[in-house]
């Protein structure tokens, strides 16, 4: 039986100027040219420009690119190579175009497994997408953009080639590859877990009294923003049952500690549940949360040892130098005594 392509042969969109534009104006026009070239890189520059999308520059604190929905502003870190960049920007049109088919993520308003569920639903895709572009372009023969990716995320970009060899891009089991594949680093979901807790605390401190009544009460179940996110040329590359089915396995309820102390502190304190209750049996209850066992290895391990090796560069650097200052004061002392001898 022959599988339904989700992609057609169709040639991208004639050039044209993208017409939002600000900061390093002429490294986006370029990376833009080379974005329209593609099918999916053109669709997302259309949709972005109908959206009254800006494309930005800024310095970014250890991302690649952002993308504001409150504003509709992708901004690019430009620091980077320019083929890292591609994928970026492919990625942050994602997102663009996510919002602009309604996909539905409050940090304040969401109850927090929903919203965490569909906050690495939209990432997970947004990644799928720049795989299909970078795919794209490798077919035309720029394969950098894809080498670039596969390097700093290969759990993401190794299953994707797998598939896309065997022709996984035209059936979709490229895409949902890639898709599935985000979810195996757990660096990123502890990262993500993180800018979650930020996001709720930002958008408490602004909230008005009416506004904090609403708080981690909206249910929006990740099938919902599923439906409405993970398409490729129209059609799902990932079913509803597909989604219902990874979302419900335990390890996808699993959070770091800090994290589960933080969700458990917020929903108490916006339930008023009480200091005596079971916390564990609240978390059980309101979203069957878990502690992930791997979350000291993220959270403490990698930065003590990345301290660790600092220090002890610090301190070879400094014995190195301690060495050479008294090379340096015992030459200088034979000098003066032979000097006082004559």
């Amino acid at each position: 039986m022959t599988e339904k392509k989700l992609f057609s042969a169709e040639q991208s969109s004639p050039a044209k100027p993208y017409p939002f534009l600000s900061g390093d104006t002429a490294a986006l026009e370029g990376l833009i040219s080379v974005l329209r070239t593609t099918k999916l890189g053109s669709e997302l520059l259309n949709d972005a420009a109908e959206a009254g999308v800006t494309i930005t520059t800024a310095k970014l604190n250890g991302a690649h690119g952002s993308y504001r929905e409150d504003g509709k502003i992708v901004t690019m870190d430009l620091s980077g190579s320019a083929d890292r960049q591609i994928v970026t920007l492919a990625h942050e049109l994602r997102h663009a175009q996510q919002f602009k088919n309604g996909v539905q993520l409050n940090a304040f308003t969401d109850v927090p497994k929903d919203y965490l569920h569909s906050q690495g639903l939209i990432e997970a895709d947004a990644n799928a997408a720049s795989c299909v572009v970078a795919w794209d372009l490798k077919q035309q023969g720029n394969s950098k953009p894809m080498e670039e990716f596969a390097k700093e995320h290969p759990e993401i970009a190794t299953p994707f080639l797998q598939a896309a060899e065997k022709g996984g891009v035209e059936t979709g089991q490229a895409p949902k590859e890639a898709f599935f594949g985000w979810f195996n680093n757990m660096y990123i979901r502890n990262a993500y877990e993180r800018n979650y807790l930020r996001n709720f605390e930002c958008l408490k401190r602004n909230a008005s009294f009416a506004e904090r009544k609403t708080a981690l009460q909206r249910e929006v179940p990740v099938t919902e923003n599923a439906a409405k996110v993970c398409k490729l040329n129209g059609q799902s590359y990932v079913s509803e049952q597909e989604v219902k089915e990874f979302f419900d396995r335990p390890e996808m309820t699993s959070v770091t500690e800090n994290t589960f102390w933080a969700i458990y502190r917020n929903l108490r304190d916006v339930k008023d549940f009480g200091f005596l209750c079971d916390a564990k049996e609240v978390m059980k209850k309101e979203g069957n949360y878990t502690i992930r066992e791997s979350s000291d290895f993220y959270e403490v391990k990698r930065p003590l040892l990345q301290r660790q090796l600092g220090a002890a560069a610090k301190i070879s650097e400094y014995r190195k130098k301690s060495l050479n200052d008294s090379k340096l004061k015992a030459v200088v002392a034979a000098k003066r005594k032979g000097a006082l001898e004559k």
